[in-house]
């Protein structure tokens, strides 16, 4: 049978597909980005697509929805949901059997996200011995989402470059779990995760290289999430996805650029940060490094909020570490019009007694499209302090809360008939209405519950209320203290002692490729750290279900 055209129009690409070849699949194999934060098992609900009908002579082809069907069934797939009188499918859930024109919605198709980890400036110690004068060196942070990427001269100590990309296994899943099951379900998919990781590695360090000028990159720092850190070197990645949880090494690894494809650096350095142990990665031993923890007089708390929250406690002589599984929540997955961090997407919401519409903000000050993580937590800490929700996370009757067609309550923000406005009186309306659903409370408190319970069961270890809390990484950097406060997220306590740190895990690389003693810190930091396997512990369920209400106002 021979094979079919689909033309993403988002991305002006006509590829070739096989006759019943998944549609995400087939997106994700010929590089076209379509969100699925579940990794295409029909949760997340994100990978929506409109199928075109009719002819479109300017590609010499014609598409019918018709074409896109069920692969149990061989019938046609039907619509997920209707906008505007028009269907929308789940490409996750279809399979090509026969020509197609293929529409990401624009909320999908935008979501690209906005790297806000700023070093560029910082100045930190050098101690390099081992390179010539005038070396240049360079850092990057691998994240599950976003790999940022900083360049240090050696000479003055200086941050002098930075640059970014967003990781490219994001359609195979949001969370790393989900990226761990991919490897299991396709016989290629520990290979592509890993050919991925360096390609993302390369191109950050392409961008640093051009920055460099006519100086080479002569030695490279690399950090991130165990299983990250794992699909890069391409270590077993199934060992994290089962009891005990153990990765293949955790030693530290030091190679040179061509033996990890790295065509940009290939005769530099390369040195990959040591594990600490199960989930808990070389970002964390960055991060770690980073805000002095293993030399601070005083009990600190670091977080990582992510779709993996790690949690660090103590400082000088003791350091324990745990990690939650909070799922992609926080970066807007699994909810209805979540979305990361880019333009358009609402990052802030008040609902207020002296309003009649939505307060809200979006990045860049663009039309809303849907809401990223921030904006997330500020839905829910709004709805409680105005009194939409009861303690329990429900939605009560009010002017911003209807019913939808599903019988399901969901607070309106703004859409095309609906206005917003910003603090400073800007009118915002959407091509769609965008909402926060009951649904998305729920997955909201999970979320924060075991973030909340990691935090209770590490600062039960040491009796008392940590002298300070440093929240990390791009989540962490944007939040809304208050609002995190408010639902629950944070502990409630004085304010000055809650900082801000942004890019920990950054710095902390940096800090490691421009200094020999760093290193061997870092090492030290790695070894000495406990860490205590959260979900094992006997109280985490009932602390769990404890902290899934919010907080008293």
């Amino acid at each position: 049978m021979r094979g079919f055209r689909v033309w993403f129009k988002n991305a002006d690409k006509v590829v070739n597909a096989s006759p019943g070849e998944n549609l995400l699949r087939l997106a994700q194999r010929v590089g076209v980005h379509i969100d699925s934060s579940c990794g295409g098992n029909g949760s997340c609900k994100q990978c929506r697509v409109r199928v075109c009908k009719g002819p479109f002579p300017e590609k010499m082809m014609a598409s019918d929805p018709a074409r896109l069907v069920d692969a149990s069934t061989g019938a046609p797939v039907a619509p997920h949901e209707l906008v505007g009188g028009e269907g929308l499918h789940l490409a996750c859930r279809g399979c090509v059997m026969g020509d197609l024109v293929i529409e990401a919605m624009p909320r999908v198709s935008q979501a690209r996200t906005l790297v806000r980890k700023q070093l560029k400036g910082r100045k930190i110690s050098v101690d390099r011995p081992d390179l010539p004068r005038g070396s240049l060196v360079a850092a990057v942070d691998m994240g599950s989402t976003t790999l940022a990427g900083y360049l240090v001269d050696l000479d003055s100590g200086e941050i002098v470059a930075q640059a970014s990309r967003e990781n490219s296994q994001i359609p195979f899943g949001g969370d790393i779990l989900t990226r761990v099951s991919h490897t299991e379900r396709y016989q290629d998919g520990a290979s592509l995760l890993k050919r991925l990781a360096r390609e993302d590695v390369n191109a950050v360090l392409e961008l640093l290289a051009r920055q460099a000028g006519k100086r080479a990159i002569a030695s490279v720092a690399l950090c991130g999430n165990s299983v990250i850190q794992s699909l890069f070197m391409g270590w077993d990645v199934l060992r994290l996805g089962s009891h005990p949880f153990e990765p293949e090494s955790v030693q530290p690894q030091l190679l040179k650029g061509c033996d990890l494809d790295l065509s940009s650096v290939s005769d530099a350095e390369v040195y990959v940060f040591p594990l600490e142990a199960g989930f808990i990665g070389g970002d964390n031993v960055a991060a770690i490094l980073a805000e002095g923890l293993d030399a601070f007089d005083g009990l600190a708390m670091l977080m990582d909020i992510g779709t993996n929250a790690e949690i660090v406690c103590g400082g000088r002589g003791k350091l324990l570490v745990g990690s939650t599984p909070t799922g992609p929540a926080f970066e807007g997955g699994q909810m209805q019009f979540g979305m990361r961090a880019s333009r358009g997407a609402i990052d802030s919401v008040q609902w207020l007694p002296s309003k009649t519409r939505t307060v809200l903000t979006t990045i860049g000050n663009q039309t809303p499209v849907g809401i990223c993580g921030s904006g997330i937590i500020d839905c829910l800490a709004s709805l409680w302090r105005a009194g939409m929700c009861d303690q329990d996370g429900k939605l009560l009757e009010g002017r911003f809360v209807r019913e939808n067609a599903q019988g399901m309550r969901e607070v309106l923000l703004v859409g095309p008939r609906a206005e917003a406005v910003s603090p400073d009186g800007v009118i915002f309306l959407a091509n769609q209405d965008i909402v926060f659903t009951q649904k998305d409370v729920r997955e909201l408190q999970l979320a924060k519950a075991a973030l909340a319970t990691g935090e209770e069961l590490m600062l039960k270890k040491f009796g008392r209320e940590p002298d300070k809390v440093i929240l990390a990484g791009g989540f962490g950097s944007y939040l809304d203290v208050e609002s995190a406060i408010a639902i629950g997220l944070i502990p409630d306590m004085p304010r000055e002692r809650i900082e801000v740190a942004g890019n920990s895990a950054g710095l902390g690389a940096c800090m490691v490729a421009a200094s020999l003693s760093a290193r061997t810190r870092a090492e030290k930091i790695a070894r000495s750290t406990v860490h205590v396997p959260l979900p094992d512990e006997p109280e985490f369920q009932d602390l769990l279900l404890k902290h899934i209400a919010l907080p008293p106002r």
